[in-house]
Parts: C-alpha cells; structure tokens; sequence
C-alpha cells in the first residue's frame, strides 16, 4: 500500500488497492477502503487518542453506513463531507470511497 507523507504538514496519503460498489441510490461504498480506516481508528485508540479528537469524512452515504455502528461504537464522529462544513477536530481520517478517475457531470451523489 503507497503511502506519501509530507514533513511540512502533518499530513498522508494511502492509497487502498480494492473495489468501490455502487448502490441502488448513485451512492458508493468500498470495503477494503472501511476495514483499512477500522485499523486506523483501533490503532489511535490503542495509543490512547481520544475518540472524541478522530472522525471519519466520507464523501458518500454508503460508506457512512458502512462504518456508523463502528464509529458510533467506539465514539469517533462519522460525517459526510456535506454534513461536516465548519467543524474542526484533531485527526481526521477522509475516505474517497471510488478509485477511478472517470469524470462525471455534477457532483458525487450522496
């Protein structure tokens, strides 16, 4: 799994190798892409992060549901990119979901 870090900005890329699936409403959801950010919020956990500085940002509806028992389980907030506007936390975990590059007219529906 690629990983790019930046020393300047406390920030990192990781690309998730795996398939993204539609659902009925236009929305997506990818699974690898869910069970890599499970581990990533166990191993904050583990380091004694506390749950209310971590949330998850997904771009769609799907993925959200995907991971809401999970989040709401361990107390990190789940938000939609839509959802999340104007609110700051410490760590922050966004996931694309799609992992193509085809372009679409309008936005990602929810």
């Amino acid at each position: 799994m690629p990983v790019t870090r930046s020393s300047a900005i406390p920030l990192v890329f990781v690309d998730i190798e795996g398939a993204f699936y539609p659902s009925p409403s236009g929305s997506y959801w990818n699974e690898d892409e869910a069970g890599w950010c499970r581990d990533i919020v166990r191993e904050l956990l583990a380091l004694e992060v506390r749950p209310s500085s971590v949330a998850i940002i997904t771009f769609y509806k799907e993925q959200q549901r995907l991971l809401s028992q999970y989040a709401a389980r361990r107390g990190v907030a789940l938000h939609t990119v839509d959802s999340v506007q104007g609110r700051e936390m410490d760590i922050v975990i966004v996931l694309t979901s799609r992992t193509d590059v085809t372009p679409t007219s309008g936005a990602p529906k929810g």
